[in-house]
């Protein structure tokens, strides 16, 4: 596709940057606690607020990945903008210095936001750039890095904000902030156009760094769970991500203590401190995420995540020994910022690697939640020693748990499918399809029938889809068949209709039965099938409130039912139909508990 009548994908950049800007208000979080601490709060009280903020963030981060073809990544960005500066607002007006309200407004409600608002510039950076997937990550979160160092220094060195109208005033004026430069970033949060590729890009092919090719398959999120390579990759990130988020948190705290019993005075110990985490730590923070996924384009980010743990775990060991001493401090600072801001380079793009580009809005949550687990056990621990007085023993026991995360890594190799993917299309599948970037859904419409009556192209495709009608299936059959079931739904790539699905019948609180699950041809085996099954759970669970699914599938559409198991549906029982040619048809009825 020519790309003269489409954005300027760099404009995707500076959108991505502005929203990251704010959601990495969450590594701003050290510039508050000794505030904190001076109005009667414990050590650890400070660091429960922060992982609550992290958990939350990782949480949220699934619910926002399955919303996202749904939405579309701009509404989903400014929901985000929106969530996060309410949070911040709502605890300068309420009690800023109130442990409960701080951790309600801040840990929870912020960091729902900045979850919401998270993946979209990842996703959408991604489409646009698959020539460049470590570099475009890269700077799509260095803004989330560099965030901390602005809204650090502006509550401090350079805007005095804590000191001139309070935590309160300070926290209401970043609620604003966060929400009006969100709402900025987002106009550009869009997918590119159907088919669009940059100029003279050519898929790379699978290797042990690329481990899957974009011109592969892309794994379902349950596709991708059934892997040992999810679980290695999740654990690294946990390691990795725990032993930086420690140092978050503690970088303030820990150098103020051993600065102080090197001979400085309380006030020149905050400075440096200050310092370290504002500037040295932020920047290399922001500098690491766009180096090391420029390192990665070259090297594969297998290998590039085998040298970042490595190297982090020396660095965080040596940082006990740096702590006390003003420029070793510095440079301690920059290190592990540098190595920490590259697990947000190289664990989306090894994400996108081994389980496919379509799907990493979807896939990526369910491994950033190796985040939100880091989030717990790093500043937890780090918070727990440090009021027993034994920082080194918490910087120790994250450096070595970073070498053990390098073992894991090295053990990924290229993931491969347990089956040939089907979407409830023919084994002829068409070789040539459109790619469907982004699905959404709606109720059925009358003039959508048509188009779906086109969507069989043989009898036994109309005998799957629709076992009761003799050829051909007219406009007037659908519409009194929708007529007498339930909730008939279809899912729209982009204008076009994709796919359509409905139920036959659904009890209140019992099993509803789908019927009908039928994709179109132009986008088969593109997760068209899976997104309505999806849906039509969802449905299942809110409208009806049903604890159970059932499908009935003929026993020679093999397709389906390999389909429906990898959706996590067992076979139940048996029952037979006869067909319009007058054969009898055995159906294999399956179910999945909701």
């Amino acid at each position: 596709m020519s790309t003269d009548s489409v954005m300027n994908r760099w404009l995707v950049v500076l959108g991505a940057i502005l929203i990251q800007l704010c959601l990495g208000a969450i590594y701003a979080w050290s510039v508050f606690t000794p505030a904190l601490i001076n109005a009667g709060w414990t050590k650890l009280q400070t660091q429960i607020v922060f992982s609550v903020g992290l958990v939350t963030f990782a949480a949220v981060m699934v619910w926002a990945g399955r919303k996202l073809p749904e939405w579309g990544p701009r509404k989903l960005a400014w929901l985000g903008g929106a969530v996060l500066g309410l949070g911040y607002t709502l605890a300068g007006l309420f009690g800023p210095t109130d442990f409960l309200t701080v951790t309600l407004f801040i840990g929870i409600i912020g960091g729902a936001g900045i979850g919401i608002g998270y993946v979209v510039p990842i996703a959408v950076g991604m489409r646009w750039f698959p020539d460049k997937k470590g570099m475009i990550t890269g700077l799509a979160v260095a803004g989330f890095g560099f965030g901390a160092m602005l809204w650090v220094k502006l509550a401090g060195a350079w805007g005095h904000l804590i000191a001139d109208i309070g935590l309160g005033g300070t926290f209401t004026v970043y609620g604003v902030a966060f929400t009006g430069l969100v709402l900025l970033g987002g106009i550009w949060m869009v997918f590119p156009p159907p088919g669009w590729t940059p100029e003279g890009y050519i898929p790379p092919k699978p290797t042990n760094d690329n481990s899957a090719g974009t011109g592969t398959s892309d794994f379902s999120v349950g596709e991708m769970l059934e892997t040992p390579q999810f679980y290695l990759i999740f654990l690294t990130f946990v390691i990795s991500a725990g032993a930086g988020l420690m140092s978050i948190g503690l970088m303030k705290l820990y150098p103020m203590e051993a600065l102080q019993a090197a001979g400085l005075s309380k006030a020149e110990a905050s400075g440096v401190a200050g310092t370290a985490m504002a500037v040295f730590f932020s920047i290399m923070n922001g500098l690491g995420r766009i180096a090391w996924g420029i390192i990665s384009d070259k090297i594969g980010r297998k290998r590039s995540i085998l040298i970042m743990t490595t190297t982090q775990g020396f660095f965080v060991i040596a940082f006990t020994f740096m702590a006390g001493q003003e420029h070793m401090l510095y440079l301690g600072a920059a290190l592990i910022g540098f190595n920490f801001g590259g697990n947000f380079a190289l664990f989306p793009t090894i994400t996108a690697d081994t389980f496919g580009t379509k799907r990493v809005g979807q896939n990526y949550p369910f491994v950033f939640l190796a985040y939100g687990v880091g989030g717990i056990l790093g500043p937890i621990l780090g918070g727990m020693l440090g009021d027993m007085g034994n920082f080194p023993l918490a910087f120790t026991t994250c450096g070595i748990a970073c070498i053990i995360g390098a073992g894991c890594i090295a053990q990924v190799k290229p993931a491969k499918r347990a089956e040939a993917e089907s979407d409830l299309g023919p084994e002829d599948a068409i070789p040539t399809r459109p790619q469907c970037t982004g699905l959404t859904f709606r109720d059925l419409h009358e003039e959508d029938a048509p188009a779906i009556c086109g969507f069989p192209k043989t009898e036994r495709e109309l005998m799957y889809m629709f076992p009761k009608i003799a050829p051909p299936l007219t406009t007037k059959q659908l519409l009194v068949m929708a007529e007498q079931r339930h909730a008939p739904t279809v899912a729209l790539c982009e204008e076009d209709l994709a796919g359509y699905a409905n139920f036959v019948s659904c009890a209140h609180g019992g099993v509803c039965e789908v019927g009908n699950v039928v994709v179109a041809p132009k986008f088969r085996r593109q997760g068209v099938g899976a997104y309505l099954m999806e849906i039509m759970e969802e449905k299942a669970k809110a409208d009806f409130k049903s604890d159970r699914l059932r499908v009935r599938c003929i026993s020679e559409n093999t397709a389906a039912l390999l389909f429906y198991g990898r959706l996590g549906f067992q076979p139940v029982g048996m029952d037979t139909r006869e067909a319009p040619d007058g054969r009898t048809l055995a159906r294999i009825q399956l179910e999945k508990m909701l």
